[in-house]
């Protein structure tokens, strides 16, 4: 996966690359039919690994914390719609594969990525 400002990198035990992705929201969910915006999590061969639960929400301690986070949530509309249902069966088969390595995929979902910075990676 090639890195770009779309892209950002975090060590997790391993290398971790993260972006916001727009998902439709399907099933019986509150949010059912609503797009949300999360963190999507890649390994390092850009396949999903896993996603926050909860919608993104803006939260910085500066107006440069929430251009930067702002930005990387409006690039998530360029990169098409992930559907809920298809992405939690494709981090079902990749958990099959990583629990067998040391990055245990339960460990991320749900996790927390600090965003309030504006520098590059």
């Amino acid at each position: 996966m090639a890195h770009s400002d779309r892209y950002k990198t975090i060590q997790y035990g391993a290398t971790l690359i993260w972006n916001y992705r727009m998902i439709q929201n399907d099933g019986n969910s509150d949010l059912a039919g609503c797009l949300t915006i999360h963190t999507i999590f890649y390994d390092e061969a850009g396949k999903i690994l896993s996603y926050n639960q909860d919608p993104e929400h803006c939260v910085g301690n500066t107006v440069a914390d929430l251009q930067f986070q702002t930005d990387m949530m409006r690039s998530a509309c360029d990169l098409g719609i992930l559907r809920k249902s298809d992405l939690d069966r494709e981090i079902a088969k990749q958990r099959r594969r990583f629990d067998r390595r040391s990055l245990n995929v339960r460990q991320l979902r749900g996790s927390v990525i600090p965003r309030c910075s504006s520098e590059p990676d």
